[in-house]
């Protein structure tokens, strides 16, 4: 009895092995690229996509990046503590000065209308009593 068996190259069966791995692979991809993209997103913060961006930048830019931003923010510290003592002495002038000056503006604004009033008090009894002496009793 003759028996026959088959034969198979090994070049050919890797090949075939090879043609089944990426079939395999490409329907996992296919598969799970959908749901891999979107299954982190929920779980994800702003802090964590910050973090990540650590990884692209550079050291020497990121290095360039703190050095400009540190030397950003301490003049910004000096501009905003100048600012503030601007503020302090002009508003102090302001009370000082200001205050003073408005309440004797005040006062003489005051003194002008009363001396106003009694004009109009004056001419209200000369049409009353013209030639009169105001202020006297009829005898």
């Amino acid at each position: 009895m003759v028996r026959l068996e088959e034969i198979v190259d090994e070049a050919e069966m890797n090949a075939a092995t090879a043609v089944e791995k990426e079939n395999v692979i490409y329907e996992e991809e296919t598969d799970s690229d959908d749901e891999s993209d979107l299954e982190g997103l929920e779980d994800e913060t702003i802090l964590d996509r910050i973090v990540a961006l650590k990884e692209i930048v550079p050291v020497t830019w990121r290095l360039k990046l703190a050095d400009g931003l540190s030397y950003t923010a301490e003049k910004a510290s000096t501009v905003m503590k100048f600012a503030g003592k601007s503020m302090w002495v002009l508003s102090t002038t302001a009370l000082l000065l200001g205050v003073p000056f408005m309440m004797s503006v005040e006062d003489e604004a005051q003194l002008s209308e009363y001396e106003k009033q009694i004009r109009d008090q004056r001419g209200a009894n000369e049409v009353i009593a013209p030639g009169g002496v105001s202020g006297a009793l009829p005898q």
